[in-house]
């Protein structure tokens, strides 16, 4: 069995956070914050996380959605894919 670390569990909870984020509000989800994407990157940053992990984290969780709502793709991509 392998132990997830800090860093490992922040990576994971940023892809999710940057996937709900691009889809959007559905029905009664809310869908994550651009707050909350944030928060997740500087904890990634705390963990000891590269930026290029990090980085590829984002564009995975950006990338992933079916249906992802254009405008907050293009607000994940100016922020955080320089």
């Amino acid at each position: 069995m392998t132990t997830l670390t800090e860093g490992d569990a922040a990576l994971d909870t940023l892809e999710g956070m940057v996937n709900s984020y691009v889809r959007g509000p559905r029905g009664l989800k809310r869908g994550a914050t651009l707050s909350g994407v944030y928060g997740q990157v500087e904890r990634a940053r705390r963990a000891g996380k590269r930026e290029e992990m990090i980085r590829n984290r984002v564009c995975k969780g950006m990338t992933d959605p079916p249906n992802a709502d254009l405008s907050r793709t293009d607000e994940i991509r100016r922020r955080f894919l320089k």
